[in-house]
């Protein structure tokens, strides 16, 4: 019930009985986490469940170990059938605290899926309805691409489930109909689609409250070796609709399979008047969901693509494993009796350093957790109470002791390379680092490292603040505030956004008075569904597409006409042509303009310049370097191609010889050329 937390919604009075009741019930984190959990939280119709569990036992699942992340309250949890073992996965606190009381024989973790670490290869299956949005969360092992949450959660649901198992999910549409195929190719990678389904428009609408157009996915992780096989769904090919104006993109899967849309294909209208895809047919689809998934199943078993049997070799962590296991990051090597371990795929697993290494590294890990506690216990209190005192003695004899037994922590080896260079002349030399028995790559290294302040050039270490006292105070919460300016810089450094509710309550006023008092302070932006956004923020960036948004805004609703002055107010000068300056380079400035440019300069129209994103560019021509690349407009060492492919990454122009051994020498009079 996003109205509830949304004062923009048009039925939000109605629930201020609501809002009192929650505001008792529940603390302030606890209220804005259930609040951020209306973007993109969408439960499932009972009927939907059904029909995907009885799929999945039609593919012989039935019996194992599943994870449902984002499992909500709990519907395909309770739903399971009692051989199997599951988990679920649920970032707000009041909601997962639920499912845990409903279900109490299945694991449940309270905590972003995100952060989430579970050894690869441990379920036998995923199931459940993943969230979908235009949101984006950042899990380096498992979306080091940036894909939107709904790719997200079933590509790491893939990597969770062991080759051979399945991952059942209801997703957005666009998971399978965006225009780009980087998530489809990259699940495609480590799966088969067995099949899919899309539902009406509405078909959430009674168990979530939203119009949304989805899809149910069924995905086989694939085996190694194994060719892969299903249907093809990596394009999405534009396709006219009745009522469209311009053509909307479809998944190829749909165009080859129109059997698996429940209902009839046509073009709407959106927010903002966007064009979005509608699926006119029976909202209340459970009953034609399970006939299609019958269809699916039938065909997958007969083409071999039904859940495979886990191999006696593959990964027998227990799913009650996956809450401890959460505790410590990639990487922490811990002391255990007389050896030590390391956490890897978020399992404590022997880690054996060289034997004559393990002394020091022992050393070392003491240091870490005795300067982690220290700073713990700073942060926790503004006295120095007896506790902190101990620590920091305890610290700095255990520093003193590493001292005497191995020297500075941060010291290092001066290598020569037999490089020189070639701004100072002077030889380079390489630093050469102890190993340390690994311990540089503990995630809490920096820890340690910055206990000294260490000169390089003497080899010299003196003792960092932390050994000397206090460095850390404790944050303190502001109750209050004496003014709106005040409030609004409390609420952005307390949350990171403007929250009227929380600036109402540090003046002590309503939320009318306190959005009356923040005038022009804030705005509320129409790209934004009207939410408010600090001044600094709005008043900044794109100012000509967003005054044109508060026009059309402001024609329906005058209280935009405040941000049409101060965007009209805010415009830059216009700069003539003469006042643009074109860089080679500059982000503006796009492949296809810089191909051109260098085509008509060099007479050559078999140049080609591609860029690959971020500073990545290559400028290559069929026919090789022009006698005007190597005359006008380089030199025989350096072509206008190699010239204008470095400006556009800023790399600097250096020539250099290479001498017999292979030694590169800086050619001064060629690179001046």
């Amino acid at each position: 019930m996003p109205a509830v937390f949304d004062p923009q919604a048009a039925s939000y009075e109605q629930f201020a009985e609501a809002r009192t009741q929650l505001a008792e019930l529940l603390s302030e984190e606890e209220l804005a986490a259930a609040a951020r959990s209306t973007i993109n939280a969408h439960y499932t119709d009972v009927a939907y469940a059904e029909a995907i569990w009885t799929a999945l036992s039609d593919l012989g699942f039935r019996q194992g170990r599943a994870l449902e992340p984002g499992c909500g309250s709990g519907n395909f949890i309770g739903l399971a059938p009692a051989e199997i073992e599951m988990c679920g996965v649920e970032v707000e606190p009041t909601t997962a605290a639920l499912a845990a009381a409903l279900y109490p024989n299945a694991k449940i973790l309270t905590e972003s899926f995100a952060d989430t670490r579970i050894p690869e290869d441990t379920f036998d299956a995923v199931v459940g309805n993943v969230p979908f949005g235009d949101v984006t969360l950042h899990d380096p092992r498992h979306n080091a691409a940036g894909h939107r949450i709904h790719n997200h959660f079933v590509i790491k649901g893939l990597h969770l489930t062991r080759p051979g198992g399945l991952v059942t999910v209801v997703t957005s549409r666009y998971a399978l109909d965006s225009a780009n195929p980087a998530a489809r190719r990259e699940i495609a990678e480590l799966a088969d689609l067995v099949g899919a389904v899309r539902l009406p428009s509405g078909a959430h609408r009674r168990a979530a409250g939203t119009d949304v157009v989805t899809d149910v996915l069924i995905l086989r992780r694939r085996e190694e070796g194994r060719e892969p096989a299903g249907a093809a769904f990596e394009r999405s090919v534009p396709t006219q609709l009745d009522g469209a104006a311009q053509p909307i993109r479809i998944n190829e899967y749909f165009r080859e399979h129109p059997s698996h849309v429940l209902g009839r294909l046509f073009a709407g209208n959106g927010e903002g008047g966007r064009i979005e895809l509608e699926v006119h047919g029976e909202r209340d689809a459970g009953a034609a969901l399970k006939n299609v998934l019958r269809e699916i199943t039938t065909s997958a078993m007969a083409q071999g693509l039904g859940i495979s049997e886990r191999g006696t070799t593959e990964n027998p962590t227990p799913v009650a494993l996956c809450a401890a296991s959460s505790q410590r990051p990639e990487g922490y090597i811990a002391i255990a009796g007389e050896g030590f371990t390391r956490i890897e795929n978020a399992v404590a697993v022997a880690y054996r350093p060289p034997t004559t290494q393990a002394k020091e590294l022992r050393s070392l890990l003491t240091l870490r957790d005795t300067a982690v506690a220290l700073l713990e216990e700073e942060a926790r209190t503004n006295d120095d109470a007896p506790v902190i005192v101990g620590l920091r003695r305890k610290l700095n004899e255990q520093y003193d002791a590493y001292a005497v037994a191995f020297g500075p922590i941060n010291r290092f080896n001066a290598r020569r390379t037999g490089r020189v260079d070639p701004d100072t002349g002077e030889e380079v030399l390489a630093r050469t680092r102890p190993p340390q028995g690994g311990f540089r790559d503990d995630p809490f290294a920096p820890v340690v490292f910055a206990l000294e302040d260490f000169d390089g050039a003497t080899q010299t270490a003196s003792k960092a603040p932390v050994l000397r006292g206090r460095v850390v105070g404790r944050r303190v919460a502001r109750l209050g505030a004496d003014n709106p300016e005040d409030a609004l810089a409390i609420c952005l450094d307390k949350t990171g956004e403007v929250q009227l509710d929380e600036i109402a309550r540090l003046l002590g006023a309503t939320e009318a008075e306190a959005r009356a008092a923040l005038r022009e302070l804030v705005y509320e932006d129409p790209d934004l569904d009207s939410r408010l956004v600090p001044a600094a923020e709005y008043l900044s960036g794109n100012v000509r597409h967003k005054l044109l948004r508060a026009e059309t805004a402001a024609l329906d609703d005058p209280l935009y006409a405040v941000n049409v002055k101060a965007l009209t107010d805010a415009l830059p000068r216009s700069l003539g042509p003469q006042e643009i300056h074109a860089q080679l380079g500059a982000a503006w400035i796009g492949e296809a303009h810089v191909q051109q440019f260098l085509r008509e300069t060099l007479e050559d129209w078999n140049v080609t310049v591609e860029h690959a994103g971020a500073g990545l560019w290559a400028v290559r021509s069929s026919r090789g370097d022009s006698v005007l690349a190597k005359s006008r407009w380089g030199t025989e060492r350096a072509s206008a191609l190699h010239l204008a492919e470095a400006l556009l990454e800023q790399r600097p122009i250096r020539i250099y010889d290479v001498d017999r051994d292979g030694t590169r020498i800086f050619n001064a009079n060629e690179t001046t050329a």
